[in-house]
C-alpha cells in the first residue's frame, strides 16, 4: 500500500536475490549447534560452529554485491552504492550471532527462541514500514534487513546460555562439515526454487511479479513458520528420540498426519478468504482471481507437505534427503518457465504448470522418504492425496464457486 507497484516488484526481486546467496551457502550451522557434541566436548564445538558461521558470511558478502550489481543492470534500474554496503554489512552483522541459544532447543527451553523470532519480526515490520513512508523505495527492505540482523545478534548474544567466542577443533569442524556439505546442493536447489520471481518479472514485468509475490508471500506465511518450527524445535524432539533409539517412526507417522491436516485446512481457508484478506491489506489492485488463488492453495498444500521428513532427516543426520527435496521442487521450475517463456501466458499459467509437476515430484519424494525411515508408502499417500483429491474438486468447480458466496455456502453445508 506504501510503495509504487514498481518500487514494490523491485523490492521482492532484491529480496530474492539476497536469499539466493543465503540458501546456496547454507549448511545447516544453526541445526548443528543445537545437535552438537556431549556437553563434556561442546566448549570446543561450539567456538568452530562460530568461526565456519563467519567463513560462510565473507563468502556471501564477496558474492552479494555482484549479484545485485547484474541484477541492477538487467533491469535497468537506478541504484547507488548505499545498496551494496547495506548489503555487505547485514551479512557481516550477522554472522556475529551467538548460536549458543539453539542449544537450549535440545532441553525443550522454547522461550528464547521465540523471544528472539517474535521480537524480530517487530523489529523488521516496524523498521521496513517507517522507512517505507520515508524513503518511498526499494531501500526499506535492505534496511529492515540491516535492522533485523543488528536484533537478532544483540539479542542471541544477551540470552545465550554461553558466551561467544571462535576457535577451531579438528574433530568438530569434521563433524560439522558431515552434517553440512550434504546440504549446500538444497541450498542451491532451494536458490533456484524462488527464481518464480525472476522468472515472472523477467517475462511478464514488475507489475506482475508485484502480484504474483503478494499472493505466494500471503498464501506460503504458514509454510515459512513451519519450516522454521520443524527445523528446530521439532527436529530437536526428533534428535532426543533418535538418542533414544525409541519412538521416531511413531513420531513421523504423528507429524505426518498433523502437517496434512494443517496443509487442508489452511487450504480451504485461503480460497474461502484469501482474496478478501489480499485485497484488505494491500488494496484491490491486488486481488486475485478465483482461479489463481485456487492454484496457489494447491501449490502451497504440496509445499507444506514436503516439510514431513525434515525433522527425522535432520535428527538422523541424513540431510541428503533434505537435499532431494529441495531439487524435487526446483525441478518443477523448469518447464513452468519454459511454458511461460514460449507461450503467451498469465501467472496462472506459470502457477498452474509448477503445481502440477510438484505434486508428482512430491509424491515420489515423501514415498522414498517413507520407506527409508520405515513408515510404508501407503500411509504417505493417504496423507498426501486426500487433501490434494479436494482441493482438486474446488479447483474444478473454480468457475462454480466464483459465482456464489463461498462463504454462506460453506456456513449452509
Amino acid at each position: 500500500r506504501i510503495l509504487p507497484q514498481e518500487q514494490f516488484g523491485f523490492a521482492v526481486t532484491l529480496q530474492v536475490t539476497l536469499a539466493i546467496g543465503e540458501m546456496m551457502t547454507d549448511v545447516g550451522l544453526p541445526q548443528t549447534a543445537y545437535r552438537g557434541r556431549k556437553a563434556t566436548r561442546y566448549k570446543s564445538f561450539l567456538p568452530t560452529v562460530h568461526l565456519l558461521n563467519m567463513i560462510r558470511a565473507l563468502i556471501v558478502a564477496v558474492i552479494m554485491p555482484i549479484a545485485v550489481y547484474v541484477q541492477f543492470e538487467m533491469l535497468s534500474f537506478q541504484h547507488s552504492y548505499e545498496t551494496y554496503l547495506l548489503v555487505i554489512a547485514t551479512i557481516g552483522i550477522r554472522s556475529l550471532e551467538n548460536l549458543g541459544v539453539k542449544r537450549l532447543l535440545r532441553l525443550y527451553r522454547y522461550g528464547v527462541e521465540a523471544t528472539i523470532i517474535v521480537s524480530n519480526q517487530a523489529v523488521l515490520t516496524a523498521v521496513t514500514i517507517g522507512l517505507a513512508l520515508y524513503l518511498g523505495d526499494y531501500r526499506c527492505v535492505l534496511f529492515g534487513a540491516l535492522a533485523s540482523s543488528i536484533w537478532i545478534t544483540v539479542l542471541s548474544h544477551l540470552l545465550a546460555p554461553v558466551r561467544w567466542s571462535l576457535g577451531f577443533d579438528r574433530a568438530s569442524s569434521a563433524e560439522i562439515l558431515r552434517f553440512g556439505l550434504p546440504l549446500v546442493p538444497s541450498g542451491i536447489a532451494s536458490a533456484m526454487g524462488v527464481l518464480d520471481r525472476l522468472v515472472v518479472g523477467a517475462t511478464l514485468g514488475a507489475r506482475a511479479v508485484a502480484h504474483y509475490s503478494v499472493v505466494m508471500s500471503i498464501i506460503q506465511l504458514p509454510r515459512t513458520v513451519l519450516w522454521r518450527i520443524s527445523t528446530t524445535t521439532v527436529a530437536a524432539h526428533f534428535t532426543n528420540l533418535h538418542l533414544r533409539e525409541t519412538g521416531i517412526t511413531s513420531a513421523y507417522r504423528v507429524w505426518a498426519v498433523l502437517i496434512s491436516l494443517i496443509a487442508y485446512a489452511y487450504a480451504i481457508v485461503m480460497v474461502a478468504l484469501g482474496p478478501i484478506a489480499i485485497a484488505l491489506i494491500f488494496g484491490a489492485a491486488y486481488e486475485p482471481s478465483r482461479l489463481l488463488i485456487c492454484i496457489a492453495a494447491i501449490n502451497v498444500t504440496i509445499k507444506i507437505m514436503m516439510l514431513i521428513p525434515l525433522p527425522s532427516a535432520y535428527a538422523t543426520g541424513r540431510t541428503k534427503l533434505v537435499s532431494l527435496g529441495s531439487v524435487v521442487a526446483t525441478v518443477a521450475l523448469i518447464p513452468a518457465s519454459v511454458t511461460l517463456m514460449v507461450m503467451p501466458g498469465t501467472v496462472e499459467l506459470f502457477l498452474g504448470v509448477l503445481t502440477a509437476v510438484e505434486a508428482l515430484g512430491a509424491g515420489a519424494f515423501l514415498i522414498y522418504c517413507a520407506r527409508r525411515f520405515r513408515v510404508g508408502g501407503r500411509f504417505t499417500l493417504m496423507v498426501l492425496f486426500t487433501p490434494l483429491a479436494g482441493l482438486g474438486v474446488i479447483l474444478v468447480s473454480t468457475h462454480w464457486l466464483g459465482s456464489v458466496d463461498l462463504l454462506a455456502w460453506i456456513g449452509s453445508v
